[in-house]
């Protein structure tokens, strides 16, 4: 990518500059902005995908949504002639569930819930502009020192209000296995709807829960994990603070490999969830 003599020079409006994630076609700063205060400099390669990581900023940036980190500003700059996409995004100091996971942390019952309630708040504002987050897992929600769940990355997002950049004919859609429901991989364009990310986040309540992703888990390649994901019938799920089985009923209907198994809105499920929550004498934060 480039160096950080290079992000200094040309971002002259920024202090305290730091790198965070440094990867081949991402790099991740964080910084001090005079008026945004303290924020995440993203530089993004455009290599030929601009069209995706545009769409990625419209959604974001023209959009007011819970728990996903604002876009303050966005444009094009050149490092040794290559053009980049810059954006300042907000800050948000905390740890994806990835790194948490891989640390042997396991949630209680109480923070699961908490993640939950986090996501429907943000996939019900999502539903209601007809857009598909398409990659909710363990990497792409963060938690921060509050203990509040942020979803980020949306780079595979589809706003079904417009022409969808994937081809029709092409076997898979974008997706990450292990997470997207069948529809999704499968490039079934009429079914994927806010049900689609339902799946995803009964499959992470899953994990979190037991700590395996049940598809990913003795599966001994991409095809493999495509294939239980479509085939695989879970054990029913045991969780002792749920005495009568509510919660876990819920999570499975989540995660039905038939589109019309689910709840059919991202609304009605989490409104379902609330009658659960409050049947067990707990508030949604």
């Amino acid at each position: 990518m480039t160096s950080l003599q290079n992000i200094t020079k040309h971002f002259p409006q920024l202090s305290n500059i730091e790198e965070i994630k440094i990867g081949g076609q991402k790099c991740v700063y964080s910084a001090f902005h005079a008026e945004y205060r303290d924020i995440a400099l993203k530089i993004v390669l455009t290599d030929g995908d601009d069209d995706r990581i545009l769409r990625e900023i419209e959604i974001i940036k023209n959009n007011s949504f819970p728990n996903v980190p604002a876009i303050y500003e966005c444009g094009d700059v050149n490092f040794d002639g290559k053009t980049y996409i810059y954006i300042y995004e907000q800050k948000i100091t905390g740890t994806d569930l990835r790194d948490i996971i891989q640390s042997g942390y396991r949630f209680p019952f109480i923070e699961v819930l908490q993640l939950l309630n986090n996501l429907f708040e943000t996939v019900v504002k999502l539903e209601k502009q007809s857009i598909v987050h398409r990659d909710i897992k363990p990497d792409n929600i963060l938690r921060d020192e509050a203990g509040r769940f942020w979803l980020i990355d949306f780079g595979i997002a589809r706003d079904l209000k417009k022409i969808s950049l994937t081809a029709t004919g092409a076997n898979f859609g974008p997706h990450t296995a292990g997470y997207a429901a069948p529809e999704q991989f499968r490039n079934m364009k009429r079914q994927i709807d806010s049900r689609t990310d339902l799946f995803s986040i009964g499959v992470v309540a899953y994990e979190l829960l037991y700590g395996v992703n049940p598809f990913v888990s003795g599966a001994h390649s991409f095809i493999d994990v495509l294939l239980k994901t479509e085939t695989l019938t879970e054990d029913p799920l045991s969780i002792p603070e749920d005495t009568d089985g509510e919660l876990s009923g819920f999570i499975q209907t989540l995660m039905q490999k038939g589109h019309t198994w689910r709840p059919p809105s991202a609304a009605i499920a989490y409104s379902w969830f609330n009658e659960i929550m409050n049947k067990l004498g707990l508030e949604a934060n």
